[in-house]
């Protein structure tokens, strides 16, 4: 465990999370090593006659999440990425606060009870002989739709 001494701190690590992609809960399955998040939303702009903005709508706001993913192990608990199980564009994922938080969580990423919905935008994997395999995947969520779970 990490002791602060000083005035500043500093947050270290991923926002702790479980993450189900699929249908498939990833809990302990994989480790997320790397998470960046950013805000998303489009924008039109009106220009006057001599090319100056003079207001812009901003809507259809959501967030995208890129996450360095590793996969592991090979026991009951995790035998889905054991066995190959890769997440396919449009999946449904579901992100909520890890129910024993080790580090810390962020509001805007994940949320307690039922989580917060994404669709998976893009995924590819890494091997190497000489290091672990990766998983890089973009998640996406936009604020107007509720749920991302595929229409039947």
């Amino acid at each position: 465990m990490a002791t602060q001494q000083g005035t500043m701190a500093l947050v270290f690590g991923v926002p702790n999370a479980d993450i189900t992609l699929g249908g498939q809960s990833l809990v302990g399955a994989i480790i997320v090593s790397g998470l960046t998040f950013t805000p998303t939303a489009k924008e039109v702009r009106t220009e006057d006659e001599g090319g100056g903005t003079v207001n812009i709508t901003t809507y259809d706001f959501g967030s995208e999440a890129s996450l360095t993913v590793i996969p592991r192990g090979s026991t009951a608990a995790n035998a889905i990425t054991a066995n190959g199980y890769f997440p396919t564009i449009g999946a449904r994922c579901t992100v909520v606060n890890a129910a024993s938080v080790a580090t810390f969580t962020d509001s805007q990423y994940s949320a307690a009870s039922s989580g917060r919905e994404y669709r998976v935008k893009s995924a590819s994997k890494a091997f190497s002989p000489t290091d672990k395999a990766v998983w890089n995947l973009t998640i996406e969520r936009l604020d107007s739709i509720t749920s991302m779970a595929a229409l039947s």
